[in-house]
């Protein structure tokens, strides 16, 4: 947030947030972050999940391979969130707070504004919802 945010009775806040939070969205509307403002930004379960096999076959050498994958889940990591949360202190975050913003750093891309135990952020936000997206090559026999 910057100082014309906090000045924008518009702009919706969490109660507390100062100059240098995240700013977050306001679905309904209304002005406040509640719990009316989630939104649906994933799901857990895999729109597609696929497999391919071929075999290639020149002169006595054969080739087979076996691929597969899933398309369009996503995983929220409670992990992640435990290591990157403010409220942790320095000392168990991830180096992203080394560029966050400061007075003297004003650097409103940062992903983070304060940190320390009085921070409040919501509980759950898109920063820590992962794809689950993969490719793999479960096998390749050369004969």
């Amino acid at each position: 947030l910057t100082q014309a945010d906090i000045d924008d009775a518009s702009v919706a806040k969490i109660s507390g947030q100062t100059v240098g939070d995240e700013k977050y969205y306001d679905k309904n509307g209304d002005g406040k972050i509640t719990a009316d403002d989630r939104i649906d930004a994933g799901q857990p379960d895999p729109k597609y999940t696929w497999g391919f096999t071929n075999n290639f076959k020149y002169k006595d050498f054969d080739l087979s391979i076996q691929m597969y994958g899933q398309h369009g889940g996503h995983i929220y990591s409670f992990l992640a969130r435990a290591i990157d949360n403010p409220a942790n202190g320095r000392n168990t975050t991830l180096g992203i707070w080394r560029d966050r913003w400061t007075e003297a750093n004003q650097n409103f891309n940062a992903p983070r504004g304060k940190i320390g135990e009085s921070y409040t952020i919501p509980y759950f936000t898109t920063d820590w919802l992962y794809s689950s997206d993969f490719w793999r090559i479960q096998s390749i026999t050369l004969g």
